[in-house]
């Protein structure tokens, strides 16, 4: 079973990406849900995840300077990005991005596309 993380600093928008995806039906579980980027790196020093989902701006460490300490920890970290320039940015540094078939996708382009 896949492990994942959830980390945002609006409690809603964490709550909905837990109970609005059928995690099960994915082989999947969230294990830690956090709303801020040091509470997630310090999980993750000692637990690991299969995947993680991140806002970007956050109070105490926002997710980019996240991924760049995990970077510390796995050196294998493979992310994906949502908007056309952070994809372009992150692929002149090697970036992953998710295959548009996965069904781990498909549910978070899905959700994402529901925002009020």
């Amino acid at each position: 079973m896949y492990k994942i993380m959830i980390i945002d600093d609006n409690h809603i928008s964490v709550d909905g990406i837990c109970h609005n995806i059928g995690w099960s039906d994915l082989n999947a579980e969230v294990v830690c849900k956090a709303y801020d980027g040091q509470q997630a790196l310090n999980y993750l020093q000692n637990n690991p995840v299969d995947l993680i989902i991140s806002d970007i701006e956050m109070p105490q460490l926002d997710g980019l300077s996240l991924e760049y300490e995990l970077r510390k920890l796995c050196s294998a970290l493979r992310k994906g990005r949502q908007t056309q320039a952070e994809a372009q940015h992150m692929a002149q540094q090697g970036a992953y991005h998710p295959h548009k078939d996965s069904a781990v996708f498909q549910k978070t382009q899905a959700l994402g596309n529901h925002r009020p």
